[in-house]
């Protein structure tokens, strides 16, 4: 078709061939060289990024293709997903391949990997390379030091009537800008990049947030109703269906998402909003339909399969099919999510929708991507918490302490939960006498854990007596629980058997902490065959 100069037949006739070879890497390399020599910046874009993540997971990552790829987004500005394949390669990349990286990682708003990367680069390939040098004179205006940022800047802006740079400065002069709040620039290279054809609907849905952190929610409300040029990629739908239902444009959302999410099925935050925007309006049957088209996509994954069999549980919740919710669930917690989001996603909603024990199966595996991330822990917290489960529990408690030692209740629950689980009771005596002591007002629950550890550490006199000084006649209902199995503990480790007995009867186990409950069972057992 293309040696008959019938370039449209040629495109449809590879689309054809991948469709029905999908797993051909040959077909699929010799198209993204087709992609290549021929200008479908605009028009193809979508499908340079959909078959790209397809073929990436098909070759496992191969390097070779990989680097393919990387060509081929940089080509047609897909730099999100420069960004994410580039990363999966490991350090040393050919130098050619290591300039577009840095300048992708500019582009796609990592500053401090590019600040990282650039500083790896040698002079001599810097200054060889015009467009390198103006990306670092725009890292320089945005983020760099105070005293050479408008230098850099004054350089950047005097490039934009230059007819070789021009285009570029401007792109950049927009993250400049965005970086810098300035709105009125960003709107000056926003408008030349619409005339010559080169804007994103990115750059539009910035432009907007920008407008609505000065206060002007209608006039960016009006220009995203006004707005009819279609995205480029997943991560503008995403990011479209956001914008639009925070400016209460939800039917809009649903609009543009029900159009463009089957097209870019193969990124899961896709998903993510549209399956959070039909839940939030209660469209039930909506929901199992997009569950549908994820698993009729030839891009389907196992992630994906799992995140469509969620939606279909969504739905059933919705509608009160409990039964049928469940045995969804069973099958979603089968699958792996090697895209973290998508995990903790799930994670979330299924500890919303009352399934803590399953949201925790899901969500503990991605502890190496989110190990430094408080809402993390403090969901794991409230999901083991409730799901009576010691190890996770313990977990987050000990990992939100490690993150922020100052917050007083991160250091209670972690102090509480280090008494329970009876670990560590040098630390447990030393953060629950910080914690009784912190304020002037006696917290009665910190008296209780700081006379458990003193036990722990079989200091039996000095915790009888914090004990004792504990008005038990005006005790509130929420601290009855913990006394009464801490007299219990205390006095079946001083081997006062009669008190512990005494005690015993009066714990109520079904309010403890889980290794309390653990520990009193498992004791109270013993106890009773102790004469």
């Amino acid at each position: 078709m293309m040696a008959e100069d019938k370039f449209d037949d040629s495109v449809h006739a590879w689309h054809s061939s991948i469709a029905n070879h999908p797993g051909n890497m040959e077909y699929m390399r010799e198209y993204f060289r087709f992609l290549m020599e021929h200008d479908l910046r605009r028009s193809k874009s979508k499908d340079a990024a959909q078959n790209g993540m397809w073929f990436l997971r098909i070759t496992q990552t191969n390097r070779t293709d990989v680097q393919l790829l990387a060509e081929v987004f940089d080509f047609y500005d897909l730099h999100t997903y420069n960004h994410y394949i580039l990363n999966t390669l490991e350090s040393d990349l050919p130098i050619d391949l290591e300039k577009k990286y840095v300048k992708t990682l500019f582009r796609a708003g990592a500053a401090e990997d590019f600040r990282e990367h650039l500083s790896k680069l040698s002079s001599e390939d810097i200054g060889s390379d015009p467009e390198l040098k103006l990306y670092r004179a725009a890292y320089l205006a945005a983020w760099g030091p105070p005293e050479t940022a408008l230098d850099n800047l004054e350089f950047i802006r005097s490039k934009l009537e230059d007819k070789e740079s021009g285009a570029l400065a401007h792109i950049l002069n927009i993250q400049i800008s965005q970086a810098r709040s300035e709105v009125h620039h960003y709107k000056q290279s926003l408008d030349f990049l619409i005339s010559v054809g080169k804007d994103t609907l990115m750059h539009h849905l910035n432009y907007w947030g920008m407008l609505i952190q000065e206060g002007r929610k209608p006039e960016a409300l009006q220009q995203l109703q006004r707005y009819n040029s279609p995205p480029r990629n997943a991560i503008e739908v995403a990011y479209f269906g956001e914008v639009a239902s925070s400016l209460g444009e939800k039917d809009l959302a649903l609009q543009f998402l029900s159009t463009y999410a089957p097209q870019y099925g193969y990124h899961e935050t896709v998903w993510h909003v549209y399956a959070r925007l039909l839940t939030g309006m209660k469209k039930w049957p909506e929901l199992r339909r997009a569950a549908l088209i994820i698993r009729n996509s030839r891009h389907v994954t196992d992630a994906l399969t799992g995140f469509s069999q969620f939606m279909e549980a969504r739905a059933a919740v919705g509608e009160s099919r409990q039964l049928a919710a469940e045995q969804l669930i069973g099958q979603v917690v089968q699958h792996k999510y090697a895209f973290a989001p998508t995990g903790y996603f799930i994670g979330q909603e299924l500890g919303n929708m009352g399934f803590p024990a399953q949201a925790l199966s899901i969500l503990t595996p991605l502890e190496s991507t989110y190990k430094d991330s408080t809402d993390y822990w403090e969901t794991i917290f409230t999901l083991a918490s409730s799901s009576g489960m010691g190890e996770p529990l313990f977990d987050a408690a000990e990992n939100l302490y490690r993150m922020d030692p100052d917050n007083w209740a991160y250091t209670n629950n972690y102090a509480a939960l280090l008494v329970s689980e009876r670990r560590k009771p040098e630390t447990a005596v030393s953060l629950t006498y910080e914690l009784m002591n912190r304020d002037k007002n006696v917290n009665i629950a910190s008296v209780i854990n700081h006379a458990l550890a003193l036990a722990l550490n079989r200091r039996f006199v000095e915790a009888v007596n914090y004990m004792k000084k504990i008005p038990s006649e005006t005790l509130s209902e929420e601290l009855v629980p913990g006394y009464n199995m801490a007299w219990f503990e205390i006095a079946y480790r001083k081997k006062d058997f009669d008190t512990a007995r005494e005690y015993g009867l009066k714990v109520d186990v079904d309010k403890l902490l889980p290794g309390d409950k653990l520990f009193y069972l498992e004791t109270w057992d013993t106890l009773n065959t102790i004469r």
